[in-house]
């Protein structure tokens, strides 16, 4: 797989808005577990302009590779932000397996970003 590190705004606004919508179906979904009512959702936007662009740098030369282009994309950034809520927050502590089912959430959004965007731009 190669790195487009070149900014292509195009790819970069296809998967800003596929994962704002995978984002807006699980927060919707799972409300009850992460405690939103006084969320700020603006500052959401620094995390998904953030995956945007690393996601829309891939490069895949399969839809295989594209999967595990986003899983690895969604696990390092959500990994980040659990290891550093874990380590400040102590309510996101409880239930113990909230960290877990976010990471997954992670790679399973920015992989399936990652696959819709090579289905689009594929050769």
């Amino acid at each position: 797989m190669n790195l487009n590190i070149k900014l292509d705004i195009n790819r970069a606004v296809i998967s800003l808005i596929c994962i704002l919508v995978l984002d807006a179906i699980w927060l919707t979904l799972s409300a009850e577990l992460y405690n939103i009512q006084n969320a700020k959702i603006y500052y959401g936007f620094i995390a998904w302009l953030s995956l945007a662009f690393a996601i829309s740098c891939g490069n895949p030369s399969s839809i295989a590779e594209a999967y595990k282009y986003g899983a690895f994309i969604g696990f390092v950034s959500y990994a980040t932000f659990n290891g550093t809520e874990l380590a400040i927050n102590p309510s996101w502590r409880h239930p113990n397996y909230k960290s877990v089912i976010d990471m997954c959430w992670g790679m399973f959004a920015c992989s399936t970003t990652s696959a819709f965007l090579y289905k689009i731009y594929e050769k």
